[in-house]
Order: structure tokens, then sequence, then C-alpha cells
């Protein structure tokens, strides 16, 4: 039989559709083989800060963490600062030496630093520094803040300005006096208080008695009509002395005297702690002071008492903020008493002979707190603010 043009076309075709449907096929056999035999590396890897539980002074002042890390590498291995801290495909594992300066640890993809790095955390030994002003360092030595009223983050409530004196860290050894770090803080925008006019609180670090916690002492506060870092100094000075000071730590309830063991006069015998630079326990402390005449050095008749209970770092998060912040930070709840504001301007207390006993109800009960304050981690003092007892707030830092 004669082969038509016709005919040799369809033959034709169908040559190319069969050789097309072959290939088709070939190609998608090389593909999924190839994507079979090669697996992209990858990780991660984990590890929260830690707390400080005790301070020297010194680099031997550390504190725990677990590093925890998964990968698809049988050969990965983890390195801490540059070193070998463990290997294997998935692991945890404790690094009992975490520093105030921090620590790095990298996950890589095997026991090499030449590998492919596949993940990376750094964790802090943390102390109050991480949460209250950090000492702010360059030309300005100054970090601002503002504090607005949650319900309106446009109606602004005060801001506050760290400024600092003396120091560029918090340094200083357990039984020595020491004004490392001493740093203002200058409010504004608060109560009528309206630029150049500012209220003034001044603190310092103090490394407080061997195997004791230091402490942040507040000294005195101040008030200025000049914002010239260079101007003479802030006039109405009025410095702070203690006569009682009662710390109860909440997991065992022990109570220690900071008078009674020497920790005020090692911190110089004057001013008020005010927190702990240690934050891995829950405390109570009280406060009975009075007020030091700034030309004499002479205790006035002016009284005052502050009660606050501190918790160590918890979550909370700042919906004022946008996006909304998760962050740890320290919870006080604060009381305050004193002789020339009519009495307590936060919180309730029982009153006998003029002073507070420390108790509300005739006895029965504490101290009846009056505001709660969230430190942030990172951040600035005063993050949040609220009612006592309440994890809700009514200002921000914005």
């Amino acid at each position: 039989m004669k082969i038509t043009s016709v005919n040799k076309n369809m033959v034709i075709l169908f040559v190319f559709s069969v050789v097309a449907a072959i290939i088709n096929v070939c190609f998608q056999n090389f593909s999924s083989a190839n994507a079979q035999g090669v697996t992209t590396e990858s990780g991660s890897i984990s590890a929260k800060s830690c707390v400080l539980t005790t301070f020297t002074g010194g680099s031997h002042d550390t504190c725990t963490s677990t590093v925890s890390w998964t990968s698809n590498s049988e050969t990965a291995c983890v390195y801490a600062n540059g070193h070998l801290f463990a290997c294997g495909m998935s692991g945890s594992q404790p690094a009992p030496w975490i520093h105030s300066s921090g620590d790095t640890f990298s996950l890589y993809s095997d026991k090499s630093t030449a590998s492919t790095l596949l993940a990376s955390v750094t964790v802090i030994a943390q102390d109050l520094g991480d949460y209250w002003p950090i000492t702010p360092t360059g030309p300005t030595k100054s970090k601002s803040w503002n504090v607005v009223w949650a319900d309106n983050t446009s109606n602004l409530d005060m801001t506050i300005t760290n400024k600092s004196t003396e120091g560029t860290g918090y340094a200083g050894i357990p039984g020595t006096v020491s004004s490392k770090a001493e740093f203002d803080q200058w409010y504004t925008n608060h109560e009528g208080l309206k630029p150049p006019n500012y209220h003034i609180e001044r603190y310092r670090f103090c490394a407080g008695t061997p195997g004791g916690s230091p402490w942040l002492f507040f000294d005195k506060f101040m008030n200025t009509n000049s914002e010239d870092p260079n101007a003479t100094s802030p006039s109405n000075n009025i410095a702070v002395g203690s006569s009682k000071i009662l710390v109860t730590y909440l997991d065992d309830g022990s109570v220690h005297d900071l008078i009674a063991d020497g920790t005020y006069a090692t911190c110089g015998s004057t001013g008020q702690p005010y927190l702990s630079w240690l934050l891995n326990r829950d405390y109570r402390i009280q406060v009975w002071g009075y007020l030091i005449n700034p030309d004499t050095g002479e205790k006035k008749d002016e009284t005052w008492y502050w009660d606050a209970t501190v918790m160590s770092p918890k979550p909370i998060t700042n919906q004022c903020l946008s996006p909304a912040l998760t962050i740890n930070t320290i919870t006080v709840q604060e009381a305050y008493w004193s002789s020339w504001s009519s009495g307590w301007s936060l919180g309730s207390g029982d009153i006998v002979n003029g002073q507070p006993t420390g108790y509300s109800d005739n006895g029965k009960g504490p101290v009846v707190y009056g505001r709660t304050d969230w430190h942030a981690e990172q951040h600035m003092p005063y993050f949040l603010l609220g009612p006592p007892g309440a994890t809700n707030y009514s200002k921000c830092e914005y």
C-alpha cells in the first residue's frame, strides 16, 4: 500500500509524542532522585539568659543556662565563644559559666567552625543593671524615654532622662565603699513640672558586704531650673538617710537587718537601699528614713517610710507599643509615707506614735500597697505602671 503524505505526517507526529513522553518520564525520575539525594543542612539552637546568684565583683560571677539544639546533620557540633561545647544531631546541655558580658553558642553542621553555621544564640548572666538604667556611654552619657497613659498614648504623663555622673559601668568589690555608676534621673512633664524645671533623683551602685547582695542606692532628690549639664549643681539638694532597714526573703521568710549586718555602713551610712542587684530571690524591703540638712549634714525632723515587694523577672506584654512587646520585667509593688506630705502618698498602713509600723489593720496584716511598677529587660525603669496587685497597667513606656 502506498503511504500518503497525510499518513507520513501522522506517523511523524506519533513518534514525536512517544519520544517526548519518554523524555518527560526520565526527567521526572532524575529530578526526584536528585532531590532525594541532596539535603539542605538546617538546625536551631536555644538558651535563656540566667540571673546571678552571687556577686564578688570579678569574672567568677556566673550562672547556669541550659543550651538545647536540633539539626538534620549527624555530625553537628555546638561551639561556645569559639570553643567546642558539644556534638550531636540534637541535644541539651547545661552551661554553668554564663557571664554578665554574654556568651554566644553557635551550631555548626560539622566539628569545625569552617563548616556551615546553622544557628546561634547569645545569653547573659543578668543582674539589676539589665533592668534599671544602664549607665549610658558615649559623648552624651544620657538616655530619655516617655511614659504615657495606656488608654491614650498621645497623652504624655512624664519624660525621664538618665544622666550618668560618674563611672561607665557597675563595679566594685564587696566590703568596700563604691560610688561607681552614679547617675541622675531627671523627671519633667509631670504634675505640672515643665522644662526648664526638673525634679532629679540621684542613685548609685554599692557592692555591699562579702556574701551579701549589692544594692542600688537612692541618695538624694533635687530640683533645678536649668537643663544645661554644665550649669551649677542643682538647687534644693535634699539627701536622705536610713534609720532602720529590713529585707525579708519570701522563699524562706528570713529577715535581714542591713544596718545590723554592716551593709549600710559599707555603703557609706547614707542614702537608702532601693533595689537588690541580684534578681534570683523575691523579697520585701522596708526602710524607715529621714531627711538630711544639705548645709550641715545633720538629721532633720522630716521622716519617711518606704515598703516594697520585689519579684524576680517574669514576662509581661506592653500593648502600648506597635507591635506589642512581650518582655521580662521586675515587678515592684510599693507604698510610701512621709511626714511632710500629710501621710501616705502611696498605699496605707498603721501609724503609731506618728510613724508607720510596717503593718496594717492594727497589726493584723502587711502594709497595703498603692502602686505596681514594672522595670523591663534592656529598657528603662517604669516600663509599665499600674494599680497594686494587678497585671493590668495604666501607664506605659512609649
